[in-house]
C-alpha cells in the first residue's frame, strides 16, 4: 500500500547524552573480565573508548522504540583527581579522548577524607547528569554506573514518569556470563532500562594501550628523555576547558 510521506511526518530525532563513571566500568570490567578468574591482570585492562561505548549503547534502543531516530550528542566522562606527573599513561588516555570529542571531568581531589573520592564522583556524576537533562541539552541520559549512592538522582529523572521504562533516563552495566553485574542499583529495574553489556562486547571496545606503554620502556631503555605529557586542559571546578 502506498502511503504519502507528506502525511507521515517523521519522528523527531532523540538526542542522547551518554555518562560514564569511568572507576565504575573500570573495575567493575576487571572484576567480571580477568582471565582466568582470581588472577591479577595488566593495569591497562578495563579500559576501554569512552566514545566507542557511547556510540555503541545509542545502538540499542528500548524494546519497541524506533533505533533509527537515537542520535548520540554528547558523551561525558568522569573520572577521580590524579596526578599527570606521576600517572601519565591516565594523562595520555585523557588527551585521547578529548580528541575524540569526548567532555571529561576530573573530580577536585579530596581535601579531608581521601575515602570519600567515590562521593566527589557521584556528586559531580549525578549534578552532571540532572543539570543536562533538566537544561534540555538531552532528550534521554544514558548512566553507566552502579553505585547505589546514585538512586536519588535516577529517582528524580523516573519517578515522576508514567511511562515505565523511563525515556528520560536509562543506565548501562557490565555483566558476567552468568548475566550477573557487579550492581548495587537493581531497584531500579522495570523503573530505568538496563543495557547488561557481557565480555564480547568489552573486548570489542578494550582499549590496550600497553603499545604505548612498552614504547616508553624502549625510549627509556636507550637513555632517551621520556616525552613530557601535559596537564588536561581542567579548570578549577574540575570541568575541562577547550584546548
Amino acid at each position: 500500500m502506498w502511503i504519502n510521506s507528506a502525511q507521515t511526518p517523521a519522528l523527531p530525532p532523540q538526542r542522547i547524552g551518554v555518562f560514564i563513571d569511568y572507576w565504575y566500568s573500570y573495575e567493575t570490567a576487571r572484576t567480571l573480565f580477568t582471565e582466568p578468574p582470581g588472577s591479577v591482570p595488566p593495569a591497562w585492562f578495563g579500559n576501554v573508548s569512552p566514545v566507542a561505548l557511547a556510540r555503541h549503547l545509542v545502538k540499542m534502543p528500548l524494546p519497541g522504540r524506533p533505533r533509527s531516530t537515537r542520535v548520540l550528542a554528547g558523551t561525558h566522562v568522569v573520572i577521580a583527581h590524579f596526578d599527570p606527573a606521576t600517572q601519565r599513561g591516565q594523562a595520555e588516555r585523557v588527551r585521547v579522548w578529548l580528541g575524540a570529542g569526548a567532555q571529561v571531568t576530573v573530580c577536585p581531589p579530596p581535601t579531608e577524607v581521601p575515602a570519600r573520592r567515590k562521593g566527589v564522583l557521584h556528586i559531580a556524576l549525578a549534578s552532571l547528569v540532572v543539570n543536562s537533562v533538566a537544561s534540555g541539552a538531552y532528550d534521554t541520559a544514558i548512566v553507566f554506573a552502579g553505585d547505589p549512592e546514585l538512586y536519588p538522582m535516577f529517582d528524580l529523572l523516573a519517578g515522576d514518569l508514567v511511562e515505565l521504562p523511563s525515556s528520560r533516563v536509562e543506565r548501562a552495566v557490565w555483566v558476567a556470563e552468568d548475566r550477573a553485574a557487579a550492581d548495587g542499583l537493581s531497584r531500579l529495574d522495570g523503573q530505568v532500562w538496563c543495557h547488561r553489556l557481557g565480555d564480547r562486547t568489552f573486548r570489542a571496545l578494550l582499549d590496550d594501550r600497553s603499545d604505548l606503554l612498552a614504547q616508553a620502556r624502549r625510549e627509556r631503555q636507550k637513555g632517551a628523555p621520556m616525552p613530557s605529557t601535559p596537564e588536561p586542559p581542567v579548570e578549577a571546578h574540575g570541568r575541562p576547558r577547550a584546548p
